[in-house]
């Protein structure tokens, strides 16, 4: 009721299993904070109820790095000390963001992730909605979703888009999607086996192939088309964005650090691993998906490497939208504004109306 647009910025949290205070209390808050252009982060905690009792040192470096970063504008000591590299710092998000950290089962351990949920989701309480797991770039994080989520919702809101809820998983740094060779860094288990599960459970999806799809940019383009082509029969739609669609020989020569961390300087497990060989390995069940590839004009690193690509499923016999953004280098937003094609037509050919 008092919501005036100048204030502070503010992080609310809440335990999703808290029955004294419900969470709807501080999702309203949030809602009416974003709606007069107030930063404000809202995080909810699967698995706290009302007190945030027994492991909390990942919900307390969230706290603290909040109050470093507005009030010292620095990174906070806590983040450092306290490096569970499953939770990162929350951003400000816009209408309809949130974050949620939840007890991953593989991990042992919180695992966060940033969600959107459409405008009809607190409306109509009886739908159902597709999901979009989007995947970010190396070294960023969740957040990053923020820079599209406004022309997503503004696309829903006019029916360019239809309504679906959008997911952005935790990738780590330089995961490329995958497991790492030694266990200790196991990024597409996590997703496949717990945060998908976690999503059915947890909001009102279409929990099936047809109603799920897999979108990133960058390493999270080369992570699109590993996790949507490795696991066809849990992804009805891939969309691959300015992927660093580089073949292993290329990352056992050029790209070391990533070679040795995450493929364990293993040749064979990074071939196992890679787009070009699931592409190939799944041409069948892959054919049945809906497939889209973009890169940017400019994107000097890439934009080679996405017409072989191209070339390659096309060899293949796969259908796929395929496109170059004019005057686009490597920013994703960039190339979803310069898309030749409707940048929604995606979206529609993979979910039609606007959910169930």
């Amino acid at each position: 009721s008092y919501v005036s647009g100048d204030e502070s910025p503010f992080l609310i949290m809440h335990g999703g299993q808290d029955f004294t205070v419900l969470k709807n209390q501080s999702e309203l808050l949030n809602v009416a904070l974003q709606e007069q252009g107030v930063s404000s982060t809202l995080v909810l905690i699967d698995d706290q109820g009302h007190g945030f009792r027994g492991e909390r040192a990942d919900i307390m470096k969230l706290v603290e790095g909040f109050f470093d970063e507005r009030l010292k504008g620095t990174e906070s000591v806590w983040l450092k000390e306290n490096p569970n590299p499953w939770v990162t710092q929350c951003a400000p998000g816009v209408v309809g963001m949130r974050h949620v950290l939840f007890q991953s089962e593989r991990l042992g351990k919180y695992y966060g992730y940033s969600v959107y949920l459409p405008p009809s989701y607190e409306q109509y309480l009886e739908q159902r909605f597709p999901v979009v797991y989007w995947l970010h770039g190396r070294n960023g994080s969740p957040n990053v979703i923020k820079r599209l989520l406004a022309k997503f919702d503004a696309a829903m809101k006019t029916g360019d888009c239809p309504e679906m809820i959008i997911v952005a998983p935790n990738g780590l740094q330089m995961s490329m999607y995958c497991d790492s060779r030694d266990g200790q860094f196991p990024v597409e288990t996590v997703i496949v086996q717990d945060l998908i599960r976690h999503v059915d459970a947890t909001y009102r999806t279409v929990a099936d192939r047809d109603n799920r799809a897999v979108d990133g940019f960058s390493m999270g383009g080369f992570g699109a088309a590993h996790l949507g082509f490795k696991y066809p029969e849990l992804f009805g739609a891939v969309s691959i964005m300015g992927g660093v669609l580089h073949k292993s020989e290329f990352l056992r020569d050029e790209r070391a650090d990533i070679f040795e961390s995450i493929f364990g300087n293993d040749l064979d497990y990074c071939r196992a691993n890679s787009p070009w060989t699931l592409v190939e390995q799944n041409v069948a069940q892959i054919k049945t998906q809906v497939i889209r590839q973009y890169v940017g004009e400019k994107d000097n690193r890439l934009l080679e490497k996405n017409k072989a690509y191209h070339t390659f499923m096309e060899q293949l016999g796969i259908s796929h939208a395929f496109g170059i953004a004019a005057g686009a280098g490597h920013n994703a937003v960039k190339v979803h504004k310069n898309m030749s094609d409707d940048p929604f037509a995606f979206y529609r050919a993979a979910f039609g109306g606007k959910g169930k």
